[in-house]
């Protein structure tokens, strides 16, 4: 081959290899894809327009500079050097995701392929990176998760709305009824401890005057737990400041509640009672007794919407109470004249 030949074929590589360059740089700044060209070190060699755009930075900014010193914070620079830790160990191609904090200051979340180019010893000598920007579709996830949980939410409290209209319901025809009250009274206890699914329930009227109890009726899993206390005992627990304050009372579990004396605290703790609540059945600014739902250590604590349930379940069963002593001029039958459910059932310190 002559010496003309010979430039003329080297001319024309050249201008082949030129035109394959071209070729390339203008596929890899067409494509929308992050194209990242390294060393095995981490020192960027090339990118392209997508990632400048990205980035804020122009390839002349970021030639040279190692990949981790540009764009990331301490924790992701230790995970993106581990990953080429990996890929030089041969360990390759490996996916990640990383976030890069962009010249603006904005945090961008990238998910990356990395893959390398090995020379004839079989050594990784180029890495090559393909990310694609995933920050909106990781936002758009986590907002149709909340609106899901959301959406989740309001159909769970819906259902608990509606349980508690049909248990108001279903309490305001029993005392509607026709039946004695003891028996309605034990009905409507047992309605209460199975809409607020609580482990003990117990209705308490007293004679504040002559300091006795004059009707209990209770219902729930746990009324086995509940001991037989005395009225002294009553008034030195949650039930007692119920009845001189006329207020509700919210006690939750795991801590002491001062209204209650030392000793009570101590039954409460060996009657296995969680969470208590006790709102006062009071009518014409006189409380007749109280309405005590107690829930087990495992059970949750009481929330407001259930102490405003119970507020209004115990002024209708006031209500009734007021209405049968206008009646009858006189309280309900003593404990020993309440049906044969409720004969057994203790006095509970609550």
């Amino acid at each position: 081959m002559s010496n003309s030949q010979h430039e003329q074929q080297i001319v024309r590589l050249e201008h082949e290899n030129r035109q394959l360059r071209d070729l390339t740089t203008t596929i890899l700044d067409t494509i929308e894809a992050l194209i990242i060209v390294l060393t095995p070190s981490g020192q960027l060699v090339r990118c392209n327009r997508a990632c400048e755009r990205l980035s804020g930075y122009t390839q002349a900014q970021l030639s040279g500079r190692a990949l981790w010193d540009m764009f990331m914070g301490e924790q992701a620079s230790a995970a993106a050097q581990a990953i080429f830790e990996q890929i030089v160990g041969g360990t390759y191609p490996l996916s990640c995701e990383s976030t890069w904090r962009t010249r603006s200051g904005q945090l961008r979340l990238i998910d990356w392929i990395y893959t390398a180019i090995c020379d004839d010893t079989g050594q990784p000598q180029t890495i090559i990176g393909m990310g694609q920007d995933i920050t909106r579709k990781r936002q758009l996830e986590q907002e149709l998760r909340s609106q899901r949980d959301h959406a989740l939410q309001l159909s769970h409290q819906l259902q608990a709305s509606l349980t508690r209209t049909e248990a108001l319901y279903a309490i305001t025809r029993t005392i509607m009824s026709e039946q004695p009250l003891a028996r309605q009274l034990e009905q409507i206890v047992q309605q209460i401890a199975a809409t607020f699914t609580a482990d003990r329930v117990t209705l308490i009227a007293v004679d504040q005057q002559s300091a006795a109890v004059t009707a209990f009726v209770g219902a729930g899993a746990g009324m086995g737990a509940i001991a037989h206390v005395d009225y002294a005992e009553l008034m030195a627990g949650l039930t007692g400041w119920v009845l001189r304050t006329g207020q509700l009372a919210l006690s939750p579990q795991g801590a002491a509640d001062p209204r209650e004396s030392p000793h009570v605290q101590a039954r409460r703790q060996a009657t296995n009672c969680g969470a208590i609540m006790v709102a006062p059945l009071s009518s014409a600014a006189q409380t007749l007794g109280t309405l005590t739902l107690i829930n087990s250590p495992g059970q949750p604590d009481w929330s407001q919407q259930d102490s405003e349930l119970l507020t209004i379940i115990a002024q209708q069963i006031a209500s009734a109470l007021a209405h049968e002593q206008a009646a009858q001029r006189l309280y309900l039958a003593p404990i020993s004249n309440i049906p044969a459910a409720s004969e057994s059932g203790p006095i509970p310190a609550a």
